[in-house]
């Protein structure tokens, strides 16, 4: 069966499944003399009734010579059916007919009454040995990318610029924990030395707590998040003036574009949980004050 992904190019296969059985590895099996058998133990052993072949091997041995260790292995390797096919013919017609499994052998020997004899035992059993059916899926990594990025890209319609006006603009809305970026942290103004070295110091701090985030500071802030738009990145911190007073910084979401005031000492654990799914964005937007936009975005 398929898994099939509808995108601008119709449906198209990402993954393909086969269902093998346990062709491949009785094959594998077959061909390098290895039992590949997974095995199933009871809880309690159970009783069963088990046929038995019991070779005349004096008899056997002088029919057969230095074949007698070959017609051994053939025997101990008949399976349950296999033994109760070769008896009935035995019994019936005097006489059946032992062949080896290619590739380790290929060779058929006749033997007779006097030769082999069979016999019921009630035996104790403690688990079942079996050849394991396989699935073997096949992923298009390629497929899964794109299939990935083009339901993840949009576009946002009728923002404001400060010198263009009206613009559109791409977004890359991957979720937060697949987003390569989870958090940009901006210095509200470049030209601030004090705010570029706090926003890379809590940038940091995030990186070194297993959050991804990096920082920039060319153009205007309302250009650097969109940039961080556009390569998926899910969550902006602002680092302005008023962070160096109260401790507060700016948080963002980027689809939603919201804004709120938090102190900065709850972002890294606020970060975690938005991006492993924990909280929500809704939960935080309604927890904290909101920030106005910068006039700059």
């Amino acid at each position: 069966y398929q898994r099939r992904v509808h995108g601008s190019y119709g449906w198209v296969e990402c993954v393909g499944c086969a269902d093998r059985s346990a062709y491949d590895l009785r094959a594998h099996g077959q061909a390098t003399n290895t039992e590949l058998v997974a095995f199933d133990k009871y809880d309690t052993p159970q009783e069963r009734q088990q046929l038995f072949a019991i070779p005349n091997k004096g008899l056997m041995g002088k029919t057969f010579g230095k074949e007698m260790a070959v017609v051994q292995e053939i025997l101990d390797a008949l399976t349950e059916e296999e033994k109760k096919t070769l008896s009935e013919t035995i019994e019936t017609q005097g006489k059946g007919t032992l062949t080896g499994k290619p590739p380790k052998c290929d060779k058929s020997f006749e033997v007779t009454k006097d030769m082999l004899k069979f016999q019921t035992r009630t035996v104790k059993v403690n688990g079942e040995s079996y050849v394991p059916s396989v699935i073997e899926p096949s992923f298009g990594v390629g497929r899964i990318i794109y299939s990935l990025l083009e339901h993840a890209y949009y576009i946002r319609e009728g923002e404001k610029d400060a010198t263009k006006g009206e613009v559109t603009r791409g977004v890359l809305g991957l979720v937060p924990w697949l987003a390569p970026i989870k958090c940009c942290v901006l210095p509200l103004l470049s030209n601030r030395k004090e705010l570029v070295e706090k926003a890379e110091e809590v940038a940091t701090q995030l990186n070194r707590a297993g959050i991804a985030a990096k920082t920039e500071t060319s153009n205007s802030i309302g250009r650097r998040y969109t940039r961080f738009d556009e390569v998926g990145c899910p969550f902006g911190v602002t680092i302005d003036p008023r962070t160096l007073e109260d401790g507060t910084v700016t948080l963002r979401e980027r689809d939603t574009m919201e804004q709120v005031r938090t102190p900065l000492v709850d972002v890294l654990p606020l970060l975690r949980d938005l991006v492993e799914g924990i909280t929500e964005w809704s939960s935080v937007s309604s927890k904290y004050p909101k920030q106005q936009k910068e006039a700059s975005e």
